[in-house]
C-alpha cells in the first residue's frame, strides 16, 4: 500500500500517544493498589494490572466511604483515594466523612496464619491447634472464603418463621429462649462495651466470621482486642426491624437486622449504618452465633 512520509509520521505519533496513555493507565492502577494496600483493604500484587481481587477491594473501599459500590476506579473513587487531585472548582465527593483507617470489623481482613502464630507466641499453644487449615494446608484467605461460600444454608422444605417477637422459636431441634429482638439487643449491648468476654460469650467455638471464613474463637478474641484499642468508644442503635427464619433440619435461626454505629477514638469519629446477618445455633441450651456478616448500608 502506498504511504507518504506524512502518513508514516502520523502513525508513529499515534503509537506514541497510545503507548503513553497505556503507561498512565498502568500507573493509575498501581497507585490505586498502593493506596488500598495502605488502608489494609487490598492484599494482592502491586503490579499495575486490574484483577478480580482489586475489583473486590475497590468495592469494599467504596462501601466504606459511601460511594457507589461498582468495583471500578471511577473519578470519585480515585479522587477519594488521593490518586488524582480535586480541581479548584470541583465539589467535594459525595461520600461519608469516615477516616481512612478501618472502621467496621469487616473493613480489615484477618490474617489467620499470622494471628495463630501470635496467639501461639503469647500462650504457648500450638498455632496448628488455633488455625489447623491455614497452618497444615497453607490455605490463604481467598481459599477459605471459597470454602465458606460452599457452606450455604439451603432451607429446602424447612418451614421459615416470619418476622415477629414470639417468646419461643422452634423448629426441629431449634429453640431460642426469649425473643430474637432481645437476643440481638443483648448482643449489641455486649459489643458496645470493652468487656471482651461479654462479646465472646455470644460466639461458638468456630465462627464463619465477617468474610474471613471459619475461624477459631481465639482468633476472634485476638482481633477484637485490636479493634477495641482502635475504637474504644462504641455505640450501636437498637434495630427496629429484626427479621428471622428457622432452618429446623440444622437447628439454626438466621437473623437479619440494620443497626447504626457511632465510634470514637479521641478526635477520630465515624458513624453510619450496617446491614447484618447472624446465624444462631439454637439447638443447644446456650445458643451461640456460628456465622456473622456485615455490610455498610448507604
Amino acid at each position: 500500500m502506498f504511504t507518504t512520509p506524512f502518513m508514516n509520521r502520523s502513525f508513529v505519533c499515534f503509537l506514541l500517544i497510545f503507548s503513553i496513555s497505556g503507561v498512565r493507565a498502568d500507573d493509575t492502577v498501581r497507585s490505586t493498589q498502593e493506596e488500598l494496600r495502605r488502608r489494609n483493604i487490598y492484599f494482592g500484587d502491586i503490579d499495575g494490572r486490574n484483577s478480580r481481587e482489586l475489583e473486590e477491594a475497590l468495592k469494599r473501599y467504596q462501601q466504606r466511604k459511601g460511594l457507589a459500590s461498582t468495583g471500578s476506579d471511577d473519578h470519585d473513587t480515585l479522587r477519594s483515594l488521593g490518586v488524582i487531585n480535586r480541581g479548584p472548582n470541583e465539589p467535594l465527593p459525595k461520600e461519608l466523612e469516615l477516616p481512612d483507617e478501618p472502621v467496621l470489623k469487616s473493613d480489615a481482613r484477618i490474617n489467620v496464619t499470622a494471628e495463630a502464630h501470635e496467639i501461639a507466641a503469647e500462650t504457648g499453644v500450638s498455632a496448628a491447634s488455633v488455625a489447623p487449615d491455614a497452618i497444615a494446608f497453607g490455605r490463604d484467605k481467598s481459599a477459605m472464603r471459597t470454602a465458606t461460600a460452599n457452606h450455604r444454608f439451603e432451607a429446602g422444605n424447612d418451614r421459615a418463621l416470619e418476622s415477629g417477637n414470639s417468646r419461643v422459636f422452634a423448629g426441629k431441634n431449634a429453640r431460642l429462649p426469649g425473643s430474637v429482638q432481645d437476643y440481638v439487643n443483648s448482643y449489641l449491648n455486649a459489643v458496645a462495651h470493652n468487656r471482651l468476654q461479654d462479646e465472646l460469650h455470644f460466639y461458638a467455638d468456630r465462627v464463619n466470621y465477617l468474610g474471613n471464613g471459619w475461624v477459631d474463637r481465639r482468633i476472634i478474641e485476638h482481633s477484637l482486642k485490636k479493634y477495641y484499642a482502635r475504637w474504644p468508644h462504641r455505640n450501636y442503635s437498637r434495630p427496629e426491624d429484626v427479621r428471622y427464619r428457622a432452618i429446623p433440619s440444622r437447628g439454626e435461626i438466621v437473623v437479619t437486622f440494620r443497626t447504626g454505629f457511632d465510634l470514637q477514638n479521641g478526635q477520630a469519629k465515624a458513624r453510619g449504618k450496617t446491614d447484618n446477618e447472624i446465624i444462631i445455633n439454637a439447638a443447644t441450651s446456650d445458643p451461640r452465633i456460628i456465622s456473622i456478616q456485615e455490610n455498610r448500608a448507604r
